[in-house]
């Protein structure tokens, strides 16, 4: 019988760690991927973060924007690693690319978060479940105590964002008005 750690080493990490790859965007040239995934991640910094301020808050508005940096990050790696370089790269706009990148962006989004619980389980600060079919894992805080330290270490982290933080009411008027305008967008719809 397989223990928990053995299906998390052998069958989701794995997994988790190689699902990208079959995503159709990889299929790309490099410079076309990589420019329209930085397309993505400009769309989605500009109008989720301006959402995430004038409906949450500036906790939100950080949160928001620490999420999408994170994303980016592996994103960009796996982009770099693993797509092709055909020599027809072009700035060129195409919204079927700007799809595949916008959910291989979300993904990368997704796995940042899976990455950090596995990062976290083998430091010992998570325990995990594993369900009897082995096929999903729950990551807790193995103490009250770790949830305390990991809660006042990201709020360190907030309050130091926050420190510039946007309090101009014209801002927040004119970032209103713009992401209700840029509503009706197609792109919009995947914010």
């Amino acid at each position: 019988m397989q223990t928990r750690e053995d299906v998390l080493r052998t069958k989701i990490e794995p997994f988790v760690d190689n699902f990208y790859k079959q995503l159709p965007l990889l299929k790309r040239d490099r410079g076309i991927a990589l420019i329209h995934l930085l397309r993505c991640f400009e769309d989605r910094a500009r109008f989720r973060t301006a959402r995430a301020l004038l409906n949450f808050g500036e906790v939100d508005f950080f949160l928001s924007l620490q999420h999408a940096q994170d994303g980016l990050v592996w994103a960009a790696r796996w982009i770099w690693n693993d797509c092709p370089r055909l020599e027809t790269s072009t700035l060129d706009l195409d919204w079927d690319v700007y799809g595949e990148a916008a959910e291989f962006f979300l993904h990368s989004v997704d796995y940042y978060h899976i990455y950090r619980c596995f990062v976290l389980y083998c430091r010992g600060y998570f325990d995990a479940e594993v369900n009897s079919s082995g096929t999903s894992v729950r990551f807790s805080f193995r103490s009250d105590a770790e949830q305390n330290r990991e809660m006042a270490r990201h709020g360190r982290e907030l309050k130091q964002d926050a420190t510039n933080a946007i309090r101009d009411p014209e801002l927040y008027t004119f970032l209103g008005d713009w992401a209700f305008a840029c509503s009706g967008s197609p792109w919009y719809l995947f914010l």
